[in-house]
């Protein structure tokens, strides 16, 4: 046994580097009379909004499309150029599996470009099942775009009717289940045979030195999405309410590009940025857990995540309206767009050769000259005319800034760091502040707000007014609800009372989920299939996106 230190003997332990930082920042919580004394009176803010003019979507679909018809709605997203695309890919990849089988060798072609194509490709349900013969003794018989939309058409029917077991919808047994009627189009071995190997992008020249994208990492899925990406953005001219998000594909096998995050409803998946209206998908961004967000334009003063915004937001089609005055260079945050609703804008959507979302080899600041500095405007380009709505994962003062130079409105909820101080503070009080209470601060043309609901809300705008005030109905909160015994005091007693509350707040609710919408569409029906080949949930997302925007076209055209 070890003798006892003496008493007077100070430990030799050094302090660690997590206790240091922990005790570097902690700070003293202020008495919430000082925090409001440094506020000032809403009275004295000063702050001029945007006001962006309301427009309502436009269809752009070809008059040769029955706009009755999904299965017509659905191959302006899936061309039959990308079908038969498909279908040659299919075909070689599986030519050239089968000779190096014949010749027990790998095929040079497949040593470097299937690094991880060896990856399980099965269902969790069909591992058990090891005395039936391999999809690979099976002859494989050429496919044709016809195959390949039976086959599409049955991913999209299992996403509608689910199933943990693909066997099963092939069963005759009714003592058993349903008798599905995909088995009238396609055998079962056939399905598996098309699913092991499906290929979008040609195996010979995906990898070679010089081909296009062989730098990105979805390359598999080439030219699949970037055909998807221009017609999400050809037939469809977005409205003045744009909302962006992220948007999260489930992927069940090791990548280095997925992202983890245990607390979302998908823990695990690859994320892609996407900018979207009333759950129409319109354009996207890739990222990656390794290689970061895809290339583009770096705005000196934003992060790269504010960057990617502005970028998105530049693809948007520039709108003009009449009586408008040419922006000019280095305009000022007021030189908006006509605000008359009354007044049709004519709208020249930005649709052309250099709309692929992959690649960017010249990349110059968007909608500027070529020696313009990232803040100006060029004299002959229109003035645009959005309110661009996302949550704090991307909200900055320098972000809306930039925004509203350029002639976008902004509107979002925001996180403590990312408004003065004082305002953070508020969130420490949320305890003791009355219901709809507000607070407000002007920072570079931006207005920074804290509005008490049931927790503090912190939020920045350049689109509306202090003053601005909107009635709805809101529903009383639990008791265990956060704040409760303040909110609950504003109710009287009844389960739901007209109240009325800050018009940004209305606005945000209202307007933010155009990718949440897109999401919850396709979560709804999705034809994702659990499978290990790292690709394949990329071409399951285009898929079911494909299907949504084909589904949110008719409700509109309607």
């Amino acid at each position: 046994m070890e003798p006892p230190q003496p008493a007077n003997v100070e430990s030799t332990e050094k302090p660690t580097k997590s206790n240091v930082h922990t005790k570097m920042s902690r700070k003293r919580k202020r008495p919430i009379e000082e925090v409001i004394a440094e506020l000032p009176p809403l009275e004295s803010v000063k702050f001029h909004p945007i006001l962006p003019a309301s427009r309502d979507p436009i269809l752009n679909i070809p008059a040769n499309i029955n706009i009755s018809s999904h299965y017509a709605l659905f191959t302006l997203f899936f061309s039959e150029e990308s079908l038969q695309n498909i279908s040659d890919s299919t075909n070689l990849y599986a030519k050239l599996k089968k000779d190096a089988r014949d010749t027990d060798d790998e095929a040079p072609e497949l040593s470097e470009i299937e690094e991880d194509e060896e990856a399980q490709d099965i269902e969790i349900s069909e591992i058990s099942i090891s005395s039936k013969p391999s999809i690979q003794q099976y002859s494989w018989k050429n496919t044709n775009p016809a195959e390949i939309k039976v086959f599409i058409g049955i991913l999209l029917y299992m996403g509608v009717h689910k199933s943990h077991r693909t066997d099963l919808y092939w069963r005759n047994d009714l003592k058993q289940g349903p008798i599905h009627s995909v088995q009238s189009y396609m055998t079962h071995t056939r399905f598996k045979q098309l699913k092991r190997y499906i290929h979008i992008s040609n195996p010979r020249e995906a990898r070679r030195p010089g081909a296009k994208n062989r730098d990105d990492w979805w390359y598999k899925v080439e030219p699949l999405a970037t055909e998807f990406h221009m017609a999400c953005r050809k037939y469809y001219t977005p409205g003045s309410k744009i909302s962006i998000d992220e948007i999260m594909v489930k992927c069940f096998g090791r990548s280095q590009h997925t992202y983890k995050m245990p607390n979302k409803p998908i823990p695990r998946g690859y994320k892609i940025f996407g900018l979207a209206e009333h759950g129409y998908l319109w354009t996207f961004f890739w990222s990656s857990r390794r290689q970061g967000i895809m290339p583009m334009f770096q705005f000196p003063t934003l992060t790269k995540t504010g960057s990617m915004v502005v970028n998105l937001v530049n693809r948007l089609p520039t709108v003009s309206t009449p009586n408008t005055p040419n922006a000019t260079p280095n305009a000022t945050p007021d030189a908006t767009p006509n605000t008359d609703p009354n007044i049709t804008p004519n709208i020249t959507p930005n649709i052309g050769p250099n709309i692929n979302p992959n690649t960017t080899p010249n990349i110059n600041p968007p909608n500027a000259t070529p020696n313009a500095t990232p803040n100006q405007i060029s004299i002959a380009q229109p003035v645009t005319s959005y309110s661009i709505y996302m949550d704090n994962y991307f909200t900055s003062v320098p972000l809306f800034k930039e925004l509203r130079q350029q002639g976008y409105g902004a509107c979002g909820t925001t996180r403590p760091n990312q408004v003065p101080a004082v305002l953070g503070e508020l969130r420490e009080h949320s305890n003791s502040i009355p219901w709809n209470t507000l607070h407000a601060i002007e920072k570079e043309n931006v207005l920074c707000l804290a509005w008490q609901d049931n927790n503090m809300v912190l939020a920045l705008t350049t689109i509306h007014s202090l003053d601005a005030v909107i009635e709805r109905t809101r529903k009383c909160p639990g008791e265990l609800s956060t704040n409760a015994n303040i909110v609950r005091k504003v109710f009287e007693g009844q389960p739901q009372k007209k109240l009325k509350i800050p018009l940004i707040i209305d606005d945000y609710n209202h307007n933010m989920n155009g990718v949440d919408l897109a999401n919850q569409y396709r979560a709804a029906y999705t034809s994702h299939r659990v499978t290990y080949r790292t690709w394949l949930p990329i071409l399951y997302w285009l898929i079911d996106s494909a299907a949504v925007n084909a589904y949110r076209l008719q409700y509109i055209a309607a």
